[in-house]
């Protein structure tokens, strides 16, 4: 019974002795991290460092073997190891950060390091500028594109909460979220009511970051029939009169030429218009001589050319008219019989 009591005491001391041997052991180690500057907890800000986005730095810590082993075992196991150092927005401007106060202060967020001594942080410092946050109430505004509607797209919410620097906000002219449309309702067929839920509000204004509550909108729109608008350079355009005033006058033009042309800016289907445009599909215009027009010969008046269009064609803006004059023929006279 004694040498029982005597092996559990000998392995009790043992056990303390490692223990503690353990805890006097130290060892250092020098780690590749990731240091973020964040915002203190409570308080709406965005930081930037200069240089931009700069984030690594080499640690030396040092402590009880233990721990140093168990960060050398969590940077081969996750890489870089993440912490972070709290800002405050007491400073206006730029200004340094040390960066190993920092983390001192901070250790209790930064469990990682619990327990170890922070020797030397390269490089010491980061140099860092906040700006406050702002939320303000900004409009959807819609950008609809060549798409012909129906009913034009609206955004439900017309209207959402968008945070971003104060500065930013404060420089920016127009006030509002834009969101193009026009994808969303390029393959819809016209005249069907769409409801598209889910669209992303953009993430950048400009050159700014914002974030925008909430982040999705729903789109309600109805396509109207397609339309294209195109030019037609040189559409022909004949003068009609009846056959008697054809002999008794001549026509002249304003430049002297004997063909008319006019070019025309036409809209209506995509295909029919790109065929005009191409000259695959003929298109004529005609100006009527009238007898009133008889009236003026010999001076020239201005004609209005009507153009025969394909289905769903129109003329998407006024043709200029046709200058015509009238200049009487004179007949040869015959000679009386004696």
């Amino acid at each position: 019974m004694g040498s029982l009591k005597l092996i559990i005491a000998t392995t009790i001391l043992t056990i303390l002795i490692w223990t503690t041997a353990d805890q006097l052991v130290s060892d250092s180690a020098e780690v590749e991290v990731i240091i973020r500057a964040v915002p203190q907890a409570g308080i709406e800000m965005i930081i930037h460092t200069d240089p931009p986005g700069q984030e690594l730095f080499q640690l030396v810590v040092s402590g009880p073997k233990r721990l140093v082993d168990q960060l050398r075992n969590q940077v081969q196991i996750s890489g870089r190891p993440k912490l972070s150092i709290p800002v405050r927005d007491d400073h206006r401007g730029a200004y340094n950060v040390v960066v190993k106060d920092s983390l001192v202060r901070a250790i209790d967020t930064n469990q990682l390091l619990s327990g170890l001594r922070i020797d030397s942080v390269t490089p010491p410092e980061v140099r860092v500028s906040v700006d406050r946050l702002s939320t303000v109430t900004m409009p959807v505004f819609i950008q609809r594109g060549p798409t012909a509607y129906d009913v034009p797209p609206q955004a439900e919410p017309a209207e959402v909460r968008v945070t971003l620097p104060s500065k930013e906000l404060e420089a920016m002219a127009q006030k509002r979220i834009s969101l193009d449309v026009a994808p969303l309702f390029r393959d819809k067929p016209f005249g069907q009511p769409q409801t598209i839920p889910g669209v992303p509000l953009p993430t950048r204004l400009g050159d700014v970051d914002v974030q925008c509550d909430p982040p999705t909108v729903v789109i309600r729109g109805t396509v109207g029939k397609r339309t294209k608008t195109g030019e037609v350079h040189a559409a022909q355009v004949l003068v009609q009169a009846s056959f008697e005033n054809f002999n008794r006058y001549r026509i002249e033009t304003r430049d002297g030429r004997n063909l008319i042309t006019r070019a025309l800016t036409v809209q209506g289907p995509p295909s029919v218009v790109d065929g005009l445009t191409a000259g695959r599909i003929p298109i004529t215009g005609r100006v009527v001589i009238t007898g009133s027009d008889l009236s003026q010969a010999g001076t020239f008046i201005e004609l209005q050319p009507v153009f025969e269009l394909p289905p769903g064609v129109s003329l998407a803006s006024p043709v200029a008219p046709v200058e015509l004059k009238l200049v009487p023929i004179e007949l040869p006279t015959t000679p009386l019989k004696p």
